[in-house]
């Protein structure tokens, strides 16, 4: 079985006494998983610590599963017990990092068949597949009303937009009736010397025919 989604990487730290005979068996049987699975062997899950989850999250894993012994069967007393303590410790530094818990998965089982290894392993591989990205939440369903905010966004933007344009003409248009006015002014301020000029030639005129009454 594949995934839904793409092939998520899985790196898996298996128990070497039941939960390792059952990967065993798998391959016994001619049962295969997703090649992004890794299967790393433990002597006990007790061993698995905190610090080695998160350093496989940071080397670009999208979950990793532990499976452990079950209850009681454990050949090193407690290891499984304390196993689980580190994993939900791992959980809650994962939440305050932005991962999703669901990405480390437990398991306790005593059973060494194959195929139910190699469903467990198809199970966490659809399961991170539902996964958004490595935050791990879940894909938010598609919002209507999301779709329409940066249309009114896009808008108020264009409507920015077009102001400084208006602005520009009307200073055009400022600047182009100031022309207008400064050429009346220039053509008023052209006249007023021409009638000067006329008042002038006619006062020296005036004296010659004067002269010419004495004669």
């Amino acid at each position: 079985m594949a995934a839904a989604r793409g092939n998520p990487r899985i790196l898996a730290f298996v128990c070497s006494w039941h939960p390792m005979a059952a990967a065993d068996n798998a391959g016994a049987d001619g049962r295969s998983y997703g090649t992004a699975t890794a299967i790393v062997p433990v002597d006990c899950a007790g061993v698995v610590s905190a610090a080695a989850i998160l350093r496989a999250f940071s080397s670009d894993v999208d979950g990793v599963l532990i499976a452990a012994c079950g209850s009681g069967d454990c050949h090193y007393s407690n290891g499984n017990e304390s196993c689980e303590r580190v994993v939900q410790e791992t959980r809650d530094l994962m939440g305050l990092a932005g991962l999703a818990p669901q990405r480390l998965r437990l398991d306790l089982s005593s059973d060494v068949d194959g195929g139910r290894f190699v469903a467990l392993l198809d199970e966490f591989a659809v399961e991170l597949a539902g996964l958004n990205g490595r935050a791990g939440r879940e894909r938010p369903a598609p919002s209507r009303s999301a779709g329409k905010k940066p249309a009114k966004a896009s808008k108020a933007k264009a409507t920015a937009r077009k102001k400084p344009a208006k602005a520009k003409r009307a200073a055009t248009k400022k600047t182009a009736t100031g022309k207008r006015t400064s050429r009346k002014k220039s053509v008023a301020a052209g006249k007023k010397p021409a009638k000067a000029s006329k008042a002038k030639a006619a006062a020296r005129k005036k004296p010659a025919a004067r002269a010419k009454r004495k004669r």
